[in-house]
């Protein structure tokens, strides 16, 4: 029999979850699922900003850096593109760092910085649709949170294992699945086997609760790029055994399950702490003791019931005790609040803070809700109260406002804008903002398609340039405001532009007309500092009624001999890979080097680029092919698809930026091949006065020469007489 194959007559559970997918993929979808998993993935953004602030993040670009791979997809830790294994793995831990990304409550597990994460790394390697990714992120939450309940049903489940590390390979392994059907790419089989795979990758401990070890955020990247490797080496041809969830040895035979919240319930405690803090504005000198009632599977979990002592922020995000204590302490739930672990008067507090269980939230527990009561004892003798039944879950709005809140300074269209008690220059997040809003208006500059001609992308661009010169110095914060909302403006219109809509179009080329000519032209150059200008020839000649004197040109040889130190050299024209070069003496300069290596590394460049441009051009033939089908068949018009009577294709814009580049390159050629004429001539004429001052020299020698033997013949016969 083969082992890979469940008991004849019975359906494994793996293969019932990969036909629940399948329903997925190919089902109508509720708009309700669909916004959820907009909202997943906005709230999964901000979690990502979040991760960037915090004191590991230079590690992990570090990271990212040195694994680059296939430039398949994004990651947030590197500014080139890496493998999709990879960008999964590091979006997933910059997504977990602050610990405050989502969480489904009965499977105790961050599901979406896992499953979103290989989702969006999967779609850009494999060119998913929209529809594609948002049934992949419902189809990977949907298997995640069904294997983590089932897990932890069992009285016998060992809470030593982390419970996001055992479901999660298997949700972002089930997005990619999803996916797959949408495009009827891979068979039933073979989904089985890709999520057997990911079963087999379940893996994490808890120690970090302790230990304040970062395996807390590898664990996720390892789940998120454990599912890619499933479903690739499935779709390759291997297979695993499909009754590993249930079988004799599989997953639940080894890790049992129990009553094991996760890391999430402490927030209860600190919404409470929170409550009361603001009510009753509380001294550490007041407080006597502080005593926390919440669920038994807050209290159980690794790191909940922690009193100290601590020594990083992992263990004072998962302690109820430093939570709650500072909380009430200070007033207020921050990243900068956890990172108070050498506070005295929290740590008194925290140490002698109880917690304890109360059997009365279990109902709630079981429910689905987070109960959790604070009771704290003053020194006067006097007791306050308070109570939460659950969590204070965010809604639709919320999570659009965090999200806002936690990416203004990485996303321009968040709307940025300048702080009110700051000067602007001294502003990081003034800058970050004008950087990213700059340098996005130049980029869809550039980006702009046909009919917009190359030179109508340069005057654009230098309308950017210049608009963006004369505001450097405002500091008032009413015209900054105009300024950064013009900018937004402006870049939604560019994305329409590229994106093909015909009324912002012709909104750019009708500014470009109505725009005046001098913010047309390249801005001029900014003057040198003025100690430079102090210190210049320039100046010095001024000062001394003297006319200032330019440095000889190359091509203004031959030198006159009378203005050489030594005997002519003729200079050597050689080919440096293409730029013709002329050497006057060795050793060649530096500065000469660096030059050379700039040009060929940009030409490079260049030719790196028109190759991808190559390589990208029959994925737009095909969006040509399915536009006409939709066209022929369907009569179905694709807005902005159309300029006047003439029907644009994707394959211009291609063929466009190929040709432009194709120009570039000839004129670079056309330009060495003129220099290298200009330089031959210098070689030239250096090497016919070479030879002359060379006959002349030996001219000389001859005469003096002749002169010395007369000299001596006449001496001889004067002796003799």
């Amino acid at each position: 029999m083969d082992a890979t194959k469940p008991v004849p007559g019975s359906v494994s559970l793996i293969r019932f979850t990969v036909r629940r997918l399948h329903a997925i993929a190919t089902l109508d979808v509720p708009s309700e699922l669909n916004q959820k998993a907009t909202l997943a993935i906005l709230d999964y953004l901000g979690a990502i900003a979040s991760g960037l602030q915090a004191p590991w993040a230079p590690q992990i670009r570090k990271y990212a850096r040195s694994r680059k791979g296939a430039p398949e997809a994004h990651s947030w830790a590197s500014e080139e593109n890496v493998s999709a294994e990879s960008a999964a793995f590091v979006n997933a831990f910059l997504a977990h760092s602050a610990i405050r990304d989502d969480m489904h409550l009965k499977s105790n597990s961050h599901i979406g910085s896992i499953v979103i994460s290989a989702a969006l790394a999967l779609a850009q390697r494999d060119a998913w649709t929209g529809d594609q990714l948002l049934r992949a992120i419902i189809g990977g939450y949907e298997a995640a949170s069904l294997l983590g309940v089932s897990v932890q049903q069992s009285a016998s489940y060992n809470r030593h294992f982390r419970p996001s590390g055992i479901c999660g390979a298997f949700g972002a392994a089930a997005a990619a699945v999803t996916a797959a059907f949408v495009s009827s790419r891979v068979s039933e089989d073979v989904a089985v086997h890709a999520l057997a795979f990911a079963a087999n990758a379940s893996s994490g401990y808890n120690e970090w609760a302790w230990a304040g070890g970062l395996e807390i955020y590898t664990e996720m990247g390892m789940a998120s790029q454990s599912g890619i490797v499933a479903f690739d080496l499935a779709v390759a041809g291997l297979e695993c055994s499909e009754t590993l969830l249930e079988g004799r040895a599989g997953l639940f035979a080894a890790l049992g399950a129990s009553e094991a919240p996760g890391c999430n319930y402490a927030q209860t405690p600190l919404a409470v702490a929170l409550r009361l803090a603001q009510a009753h504005k509380l001294d550490a000198k007041a407080i006597a003791g502080v005593k926390v009632a919440c669920t038994s599977g807050a209290k159980n979990y690794p790191g909940c019931d922690n009193p100290g002592p601590f020594t990083n922020v992992q263990q004072t995000k998962m302690s109820i005790q430093f939570g709650v204590c500072a909380v009430l302490l200070h007033g207020n739930i921050s990243e900068q609040l956890f990172q108070k672990f050498d506070d005295q008067d929290v740590a008194r507090l925290a140490a002698a803070c109880i917690v304890e269980a109360d059997a009365a939230f279990a109902d709630g527990f079981r429910e689905g809700r987070q109960p959790a009561r604070i009771q704290v004892s003053l020194q006067d003798g006097s007791v306050i109260n308070e109570e939460l039944q659950d969590v204070p879950w965010l809604d639709a709005e919320a999570v659009v406002s965090r999200f806002h809140a936690e990416t203004q300074t990485l996303f321009p269209s968040a709307g940025y804008m300048p702080p009110k008690f700051r000067l602007p220059a001294r502003s990081a997040e003034h800058r970050a903002a004008t950087l990213a809003l700059y340098r996005a208006l130049l980029t869809q500059c550039r980006a702009l398609p046909s009919p917009i001609t190359a030179p109508q992308r340069a005057e654009l661009q230098n309308i950017v340039r210049n608009r963006f010169r004369q505001a450097r110095h405002l500091h008032s914060i009413r015209r900054l405001r105009i300024s950064f909302q013009a900018g937004y403006e402006g870049i939604d219109h560019l994305d329409a532009a590229v994106g093909g809509e015909e009324a912002s179009r012709g909104y750019i080329i009708d500014l470009l007309g109505r725009a005046p000519e001098r913010v047309k032209g390249p801005p001029p150059l900014a003057p040198p500092p003025p100690q430079l200008i102090a210190n210049s020839p320039a100046r010095s000649a001024a000062s001394s009624g003297m006319e200032e004197k330019k440095g000889p040109s190359i091509f203004d040889r031959p030198i006159p001999l009378a203005q050489l130190a030594g005997k002519r050299h003729i200079p050597v024209l050689f080919n440096a890979n293409h730029i013709p070069v002329l050497r006057i003496k060795k050793p060649q300069p530096a500065n000469l080097s660096g030059y050379l290596n700039a040009r060929i590394l940009k030409r490079q460049n260049r030719q790196n680029w028109r190759w991808h441009l190559n390589e990208e051009k029959s994925v737009a033939e095909r969006e040509d092919e399915w536009d006409e089908l939709l066209a022929e068949e369907a009569g179905v018009v694709i807005e902005g698809k159309t300029i006047g009577e003439e029907r644009v294709a994707w394959r211009d814009a291609f063929r466009d930026a190929i040709a432009e580049l194709d120009w570039k390159l000839e004129e670079e050629k056309r330009r060495n091949r003129q220099m290298a004429v200009k330089m031959l001539g210098v070689v030239d004429r250096e090497r016919a006065l070479y030879e002359s001052e060379r006959m002349e020299r030996g001219r000389v020698r001859k005469e003096g020469r002749l002169e010395r033997d007369g000299q001596v013949r006449g001496g001889g016969d004067t002796t003799l007489a």
